[in-house]
């Protein structure tokens, strides 16, 4: 049906009426500045600066740029932080694949736990001790997170946010998986669980309250502070040194190192797995990194996260290299260690943790190629030394974190021995003697404290296992039943792509070609 409209003479005159009453009405009653202005302004402080007669549009460009920089900044943290955490994927298939197919099931049991452990224990204690432990509130069973201010949108100067606990949860799992790997084969899944608690809830806390908190007697008690960007020293020294004195005090796998046994049966069972975890690793490690800003809402916030993904891209790639260079080229390997060549990757990236932010690329290349080299010697070192390290945690971890914190002076963004970037009233000998300081008492302390809970779970005789115990789940098939049925040639690459190789000596790239 057609629409019908009224006369035009008729329209003109509803229209006219219509704009009259309401001009009157607007002219009759005041606006209603509470229902028109404040809805569009973004805070209830945005209102307090209306009503007190402040202008109302700069009130609320102001409190939109303060809300839209926390904004920035608490998802610039959580999304750092869950890239920290996709690291755990990392370290667990780094660590299944360098341990002998009958470790497997422990092995997965004790890194998933361990997740698990870290996060009750970063709540309960861990958290408050690294950074409320100054202060006057309790530091124990989640206070610190209890006592935050609710109001998110407004954080107040020197307290944390929910976000800066997620995060930081991150960093403190780490340090304790590093110590996983080192001691990993032979040691009970309860006692190393109970390690962890102590070490995400005591060790490395304190560890934070003396070097990262702004109150540690490291940063406080000279004329430099000490300076670690992202924690060569806080997390990855902390993690190898208890990886080391663990293995010492666990000694080696049955069979390691003895004669008569075939040496072979210890190498990785899964080259894929190590690989994989690496690249990984290397994937999570620009979270773990550029994260340490804590904040993305300026310009040179923004710079010095794209000057650290330069540098642990460039100090990765060159502890690859130089540690393949170092193996093939100058003293002749005959064989393909992609495993040595996965840790020159790590050597790498843990070097350049602690220096990530104040050198140049081109230091970061010579941070990556030192801490390749650093990487063979010390592996090297432990092997004669009988120490069992089966992922070569402290090498990693321990070597590479001490070279990492000591390249912050050496490298620094300043020229020769002139004064040091981020400190300018001293020189880079006085920092590194501040540097050097921090690793003897960081090794002292981790050390002490890892020897005594090692020392007495295996007075008690609650430490160490000769074979991975299976879980309860039914009984095992054999060898036989669970192999897959061959099929062709391509059978035995189909295994080793889906991170199980029967060959243990799959790593000589000539046995592989051949299959």
């Amino acid at each position: 049906m057609p629409l019908s409209l009224p006369p035009p003479p008729l329209l003109v005159v509803v229209v006219a009426s219509t704009s009259l009453v309401c001009f009157a009405q607007s002219a009759t009653y005041p606006m209603d500045t509470e229902s028109v202005i404040l809805p569009e302004l973004p805070t209830a402080a945005a209102r307090r600066r209306l009503q007190s007669g402040e202008d109302p549009t700069l009130a609320s460009l102001d409190e939109a740029i303060k809300e839209l920089s926390f904004a920035t900044d608490t998802l610039w943290l959580l999304l750092c932080g869950a890239l920290i955490f996709f690291m755990q994927i990392g370290f667990t298939s780094l660590e299944v694949g360098s341990v002998r197919i009958a470790s497997v099931e422990s092995i997965l049991l004790k890194n998933v736990l361990d997740i698990c452990v870290g996060g009750f224990c970063w709540w309960a204690t861990g958290f408050a001790i690294a950074y409320s432990l100054h202060e006057s509130q309790h530091a124990f069973f989640g206070q610190g997170l209890l006592s935050w201010p609710r109001d998110s949108t407004n954080p107040a100067a020197g307290t944390f946010s929910l976000s800066e606990w997620f995060f930081h949860w991150g960093y403190s799992t780490t340090a304790a998986t590093i110590v996983s790997g080192g001691i990993a084969e032979r040691t009970r899944v309860e006692s190393y669980l109970i390690y962890s608690a102590i070490m995400v809830g005591v060790i490395y806390p304190l560890v934070v309250s003396w070097t990262w908190n702004p109150d540690g007697w490291l940063r406080t008690s000279f004329d430099s502070p000490y300076y670690d960007y992202a924690g060569s020293g806080v997390i990855h020294l902390t993690g190898g040194i208890g990886a080391l004195t663990g293995a010492v005090v666990l000694g080696p796998r049955s069979g390691r190192f003895k004669e008569g046994v075939d040496q072979a049966d210890f190498d990785p069972h899964s080259l894929p797995l190590i690989a994989l975890g690496t690249l990984f690793l290397w994937f999570g490690w620009f979270g773990f990194n550029m994260g340490s800003t804590h904040a993305l809402h300026t310009t040179a916030q923004a710079i010095t996260a794209s000057l650290i993904a330069v540098n642990v891209t460039l100090s990765a790639a060159m502890g690859g290299l130089s540690t393949f260079i170092l193996r093939y080229i100058i003293l002749k390997y005959h064989k393909y260690d992609v495993k040595a060549v996965c840790n020159g990757i790590l050597a790498g990236l843990v070097s350049i943790t602690g220096p990530c932010a104040n050198v140049t690329p081109s230091g970061a290349l010579i941070i990556g190629v030192v801490g390749g080299i650093l990487y063979q010697i010390a592996s090297w070192s432990i092997r004669l030394l009988k120490i069992d390290d089966p992922v070569d945690a402290f090498p990693i971890h321990g070597a590479c974190g001490v070279w990492g914190v000591l390249a912050v002076a050496l490298l620094d963004f300043s020229d020769g021995m002139g004064s040091i970037s981020f400190a300018p009233n001293v020189g880079v000998g006085y920092q590194f003697g501040i540097q050097l300081l921090a690793v003897v008492v960081i090794s002292a302390f981790v050390g002490a404290s890892s020897l005594f809970v090692f020392g007495l779970f295996r007075m008690i005789h609650f430490l160490r296992v000769d074979a991975a115990p299976a879980i309860e789940r039914g009984p095992r098939p054999s060898p036989e039943e669970g192999r897959r049925p061959e099929r062709g040639a391509t059978s035995k690459l189909n295994n080793l792509s889906a991170g199980v190789s029967w060959d243990s000596r799959a790593h000589d790239f000539d046995d592989l070609s051949s299959t």
